[in-house]
């Protein structure tokens, strides 16, 4: 109780720099890979606090604060990337806190909280590094929206002996002050897919010397929801959708080509790629019938659903608990993507997804939207519920009772 009341306390000191980092990050967001002004900004940070460091591929960051005893080893991952959408000056309550200063380019899915939280709870631990043994590796991952960074960071990442992951990510569709942070499938892997359909094309006044692409695409996409349904295992649910069609620019012109694409989302990989097949027989069966032809300018099938360890959970939810203002709770599993699955396949670890979801303060709404904002008070918080959970498995009485 003493070193909750303590962490408790570190926790307080350090909201207002929480908050100001974040909103520094919000006000210079940078898309993947070109995160330069982030990584300097976030090695300033490390270097203040002198924690050492190293570079991940270009901008990503591997950094390591040491107990100086021998013990465990927990990862924690903040990604840092913004996305190339405009954002509103708006959020569902009215003019934003602050917003982004580069035209096209915003944080509309909450990094910029996920860099603050994590800078936070680096400060908490660093002040009580003597009640804890072991060390920690803070990963900042570039480029996670379109998964240019991973692979670097993973490799980066091989020399070390890690026992425990953790990372938290903002969560729109939860009320603030609630955290879901239970065991099992949490966020899910993504299939992506673009589909090229060939024909012949013409005049409109004569579609019977044409093999038209366009009826052919309509007719791919109406068969694939029913052949789904009949091939797949409803024990292993995969979302299908469609974001783009595109074919033909006029009327009465009959194109000789068009695509669509989209993307899958499962949590088993292997109903991923039986997908995937189930959607490419549709597509190359429904071209012959209408004399046309596919090809494939993308079919990526992933494997990086994340599986919340359920010991971990355990762990992390009692973590959670000693939070005064949050609990942790049950919901849904997220449909979204996150890259973070693909460290829980080497290292057991925990995903928390934090609520933001606030109407006096205007959040809620949907990410990567242009009206998406964050619940500042929650910052502070997501950050204490990291530094418990890192004491609780890392402090020298827990370490002594799991190697007895």
């Amino acid at each position: 109780m003493e070193m909750q009341k303590r962490i408790r306390e570190l926790s307080l000191q350090q909201e207002e720099y929480i908050i100001q980092m974040r909103r520094y990050f919000h006000e210079h967001p940078e898309e993947g890979l070109k995160e330069r002004n982030t990584f300097m900004t976030l090695t300033q940070e490390l270097d203040n606090m002198k924690i050492p460091y190293e570079k991940a591929g270009e901008y990503g960051i591997i950094a390591r604060l040491d107990s100086g005893r021998p013990g465990k080893t927990l990862l924690i991952r903040s990604d840092m990337d913004a996305l190339p959408i405009q954002e509103s000056s708006n959020n569902l309550a009215g003019t934003r806190t602050c917003i982004s200063k580069t035209e096209g380019v915003s944080h509309l899915c909450g990094h910029d909280g996920h860099m603050a939280i994590t800078l936070g709870a680096i400060r908490i631990l660093q002040e009580i590094r003597d009640e804890w043994s072991g060390s920690i590796l803070v990963c900042f991952e570039q480029a996670e929206e379109h998964g240019g960074g991973i692979d670097t960071m993973l490799e980066c990442l091989e020399p070390y002996h890690i026992d425990y992951s953790y990372a938290t990510h903002l969560y729109a569709a939860l009320e603030s002050g609630k955290i879901s942070i239970q065991e099992g499938p949490r966020m899910a892997s993504v299939a992506g897919y673009t589909i090229r359909v060939t024909g012949k094309g013409g005049h409109g006044s004569r579609p019977d010397l044409c093999n038209n692409p366009a009826g052919c695409i309509v007719d791919i996409i109406s068969m694939i929801p029913g052949m789904m349904k009949a091939r797949l295992n409803p024990a292993f649910p995969v979302v299908f959708s469609i974001g783009e069609i595109k074919v033909g620019t006029k009327a009465n012109i009959i194109a000789a080509d068009g695509y669509f694409s989209g993307t899958l989302r499962y949590f088993d990989y292997n109903a991923g790629v039986k997908a995937m097949d189930i959607i490419c027989n549709v597509a190359e069966k429904t071209a012959d019938i209408h004399g046309c032809s596919i090809s494939y300018d993308r079919k990526i099938v992933t494997n990086s659903a994340v599986i919340n360890d359920s010991e971990l959970a355990r762990v992390a939810a009692r973590a959670v608990d000693a939070v005064e203002g949050l609990t942790a709770v049950t919901c849904e599993p997220w449909y979204a993507t996150e890259s973070f699955g693909r460290y829980q396949q080497r290292y057991p670890g925990v995903l928390a997804l934090a609520g933001i979801k606030n109407k006096t303060a205007g959040s809620g709404e949907e990410h990567h939207n242009p009206h998406f904002d964050i619940d500042e008070n929650v910052l502070r918080l997501a950050a204490e519920a990291t530094a418990e959970f890192a004491y609780t498995l890392l402090h020298q009485e827990y370490t002594q009772e799991e190697t007895t």
